[in-house]
């Protein structure tokens, strides 16, 4: 993702923990703050706590300029962080006008070898009445890298207290879980408004899965059942922010 911000250029990479440690934890929906003097505000989301994140600040020729170690606190926590750059470098300098690329590396000292609940299983943005597929973005460095993907087929609202209708479609969240811009219209994806999800399947409803490609396309299947008056049955198609 490459973002524009006055005479200053920032390039961003995200990069998954390497294979001597259990790093289960990467960043997404990462953004820089530039307003034309620093601080400049590196923001981004974490699936989970984080025991090391390493924010790298590099030339285009890949020199590193300036090195920001995190352990602990704002920078290291599952969900939103932000991250102040002064604009120092590593040298004694500042910055100055160009291109710059920023690299974030997550990982956790113990990790974790098998299945891991880190939804907010006690709110309502994990509360779905009949979801049929999930999928996840793994395409780095797409600007939907870590996106989680769900869909309900039948729609209905959830016991729980507090829990609001979840109609048929494809629903966006971030990579902690959470609703994709913190609520559930803004999650409730875009491209769901040109399709006729309840007139596709009425006995068990629609869509069923969902995949995300190597294209960074998201492909949902709407899957034709014996007890609907007329069959129906096919794949939506759309880009990987929703749309």
């Amino acid at each position: 993702m490459i973002k524009a911000i006055k005479h200053m250029f920032f390039i961003v990479f995200l990069l998954l923990g390497t294979y001597e440690v259990q790093a289960n934890v990467f960043a997404s929906v990462v953004d820089i703050t530039y307003t034309g003097t620093f601080p400049a505000t590196i923001s981004y989301i974490l699936n989970q706590d984080a025991t090391t994140v390493q924010i790298l600040i590099k030339t285009p020729q890949g020199a590193v300029v300036k090195t920001i170690d995190l352990t602990s606190g704002n920078g290291t926590l599952q969900g939103f962080n932000d991250v102040a750059w002064d604009g120092s470098l590593d040298d004694g300098g500042t910055a100055t006008s160009g291109v710059f690329i920023v690299t974030i590396d997550a990982s956790h000292g113990t990790g974790s070898d098998g299945w891991e609940m880190i939804s907010y299983d006690t709110g309502p943005d994990s509360w779905y009445w009949s979801p049929a597929g999930v999928a996840t973005n793994n395409n780095n460095p797409s600007s939907s890298f870590g996106m989680v993907y769900v869909t309900e087929r039948s729609g209905g609202t959830s016991g729980n207290s507090g829990g609001s209708e979840t109609i048929r479609g494809l629903y966006l969240h971030y990579s902690d879980g959470r609703y994709f811009g913190l609520s559930q219209a803004t999650s409730y994806a875009p491209g769901n408004a040109g399709i006729d999800w309840d007139a596709l399947g009425v006995e068990e409803g629609k869509p069923t899965s969902v995949h995300v490609g190597p294209d960074d396309r998201v492909y949902v299947w709407s899957l034709a059942n014996n007890g609907d008056a007329t069959v129906t049955g096919g794949v939506a198609v759309g880009d990987a922010s929703g749309l």
